[in-house]
């Protein structure tokens, strides 16, 4: 059929070409972006999933940048704390060479002045160690390793006052524990007027059972280290001797059948109690002291019971023996024996029984006290120059302060009190490191502050205590070490962090040009295709738009 008004030919012909066209535009813009997805309308949910694919991309890329940032400030940081470690290290070494004792009080001057100025170095890195201005570790000054007061008493009884307490007990008494469990605590009561105690349950032989030794921070003062205590004379020191006399005798003997003027004139006349006496003298009398033997109540009771020891030792020696050594070591070698079995075995004859001794005492006493030098320098303690004629055994060297060698203790296990997490680690201040995608996908990262005062380094002092600075110093490495090892184990996490981060950005990046990347060569064989449908398009259109002449044909 010939028509004039409508050329079906050519508008199917011009349909098609505009459809080629298109096909056409779609694959050269394709083509030219390496984008399939060019526009919503080319893949609308392919583009919606695409977009939450590119964000997940850049975010763990970003995620990358983050941790490895977060490596290199943590690299900084252990790169600083190594230099910690070797001024730590120096000031150790100083430490140990200020111990000993060929050095003059001037050398160990010299040795501390480079000790403080390594703390003042330590200080300076600490507060000067940054990472793209920021400062690494916290400020804070406050110790991290317990508080200055109880770290010096638990140094000091750990270093030397508990042994050398045992070994004055051993030198005077010959007995030693049995290495059973004392329990170490440390309080502060102003209200109690009692430095130090010990403590237990009588059991099985009269021994004494879960003994704890007591200190009352209350009344101990860091300044007089190493003796320790704010009363010059009555040293810590010297009422530790007399409380493990306690604990000592505790499990070595009968402890619980004693008398009770026994225990605390024993435990008197170790460290030596001429300054008490004296002052019980002059606040009343001989007599009257004499006359509180037997009591314990007041300070007469106490003095009146070292000053009955000491006359048992001194009619012991005189008649042939050792003194209270033979009665102590008769008690500790005969379970269950009492005092009347000691002083009638082991006196030499010098006392048939307690009551027999306390006849004597309250006969003999006052001439004895009488003739006692209670003004010289040497403070009465058994085996001293006063009791028998050995070293002069002033107030500060009763016991040395010096350590026996033999660290925490010669007769029992200690249970020390806990002042600090050994194993506390990321205390400082929080970092978070953005290593995710999304907000709030973080590691948390805590760097500690590692100034003198976060490592109870403050009263390091190698004039006058260079060994509880050597036991502070180890202290202070373990902390350093703690904390180079959490950040050596948070630069591993990091690590492996970065690695996922990689390989879940490859995967998503691989999903999302599976959707919006272009096929170049299915595009490119489109192009080819639509290019020649395009030619002979209009090669039809032109023959179709000519159709309609043939009806002119018909007219002529």
């Amino acid at each position: 059929m010939l028509t004039v008004n409508t050329n079906i030919a050519s508008s199917f012909t011009r349909r098609q070409l505009s459809n080629t066209d298109n096909a056409l535009g779609k694959a050269m813009q394709r083509l030219s972006t390496g984008q399939r997805i060019n526009s919503a309308k080319d893949d609308a949910a392919g583009l919606q999933i695409s977009n939450a694919l590119t964000s997940q991309v850049r975010g763990l890329n970003v995620a990358t940048r983050n941790a490895n940032d977060g490596m290199s400030m943590l690299q900084v940081g252990e790169g600083a704390l190594e230099s910690v470690t070797t001024a730590l290290q120096r000031i150790r070494t100083l430490g140990l060479q200020a111990m000993n004792g060929s050095n003059t009080e001037t050398d160990r001057a010299a040795l501390n002045q480079e000790a403080q100025k390594l703390l003042e170095e330590i200080n300076r890195v600490n507060e000067t160690t940054t990472f793209g201005g920021r400062k690494i570790f916290s400020q804070a000054s406050g110790s991290q390793l317990g508080k200055l007061d109880e770290r010096a008493v638990l140094n000091s009884l750990k270093g030397f006052w508990i042994s050398e307490g045992e070994q004055r007990v051993f030198d005077a008494y010959g007995i030693k524990a049995d290495g059973a469990t004392l329990k170490i605590t440390l309080s502060n009561d102003p209200s109690s007027t009692t430095l130090a105690s010990v403590a237990g349950s009588p059991g099985a032989g009269g021994k004494y059972y879960n003994q704890v030794l007591d200190v009352n921070l209350a009344y101990f003062d860091g300044s007089s280290l190493p003796n320790g205590g704010d009363n010059p004379g009555q040293y810590t020191d010297r009422v530790l001797a007399h409380e493990m006399t306690h604990a000592v005798m505790g499990r070595a003997m009968n402890f619980n059948a004693l008398p009770g003027w026994f225990k605390e004139g024993t435990a008197e006349a170790v460290q030596g109690a001429d300054e008490r006496l004296r002052s019980d003298i002059a606040a009343s009398s001989i007599g009257a002291v004499v006359g509180a033997f037997g009591g314990i109540g007041n300070s007469a009771g106490y003095s009146a019971s070292y000053a009955a020891v000491r006359y048992m030792h001194a009619e012991i020696k005189a008649a042939g023996g050792n003194g209270i050594k033979d009665v102590m070591q008769y008690l500790a070698g005969h379970a269950n024996s009492t005092l009347d079995d000691a002083l009638a075995n082991a006196s030499r004859g010098a006392f048939a029984s307690a009551a027999d001794f306390g006849t004597q005492f309250s006969a003999n006493g006052a001439a004895f006290i009488a003739g006692m030098d209670l003004t010289n320098e040497d403070t009465g303690a058994i085996g001293g120059f006063d009791a028998d004629g050995g070293d002069v055994l002033t107030a500060e060297n009763v016991l040395p302060n010096r350590g026996t060698g033999t660290p925490g203790s010669l007769g029992f296990t200690l249970e020390e009190p806990k002042l600090f997490d050994a194993n506390a680690t990321g205390n400082g201040v929080q970092t978070s490191l953005q290593v995710g995608a999304n907000a709030w996908e973080t590691i948390d990262v805590g760097l500690a502050s590692f100034n003198t005062g976060a490592m109870a380094l403050n009263n390091v002092n190698l004039i006058k205590t260079p060994g509880l600075a050597v036991m502070d110093i180890d202290d202070a490495l373990a902390y350093v070490d703690r904390q180079r090892a959490y950040m050596g184990a948070i630069q591993n996490r990091l690590d492996n962090t970065v690695a996922n981060l990689q390989n879940i950005a490859e995967n998503a990046s691989a999903s999302r040009s599976r959707i919006t990347d272009a096929d170049f060569a299915s595009e490119s064989a489109t192009l080819a295709s639509q290019q020649i449908l395009r030619q002979a398009a209009q090669s039809m259109l032109v023959q179709a738009n000519q159709m309609p002449q043939a009806v002119l044909s018909l007219l002529g």
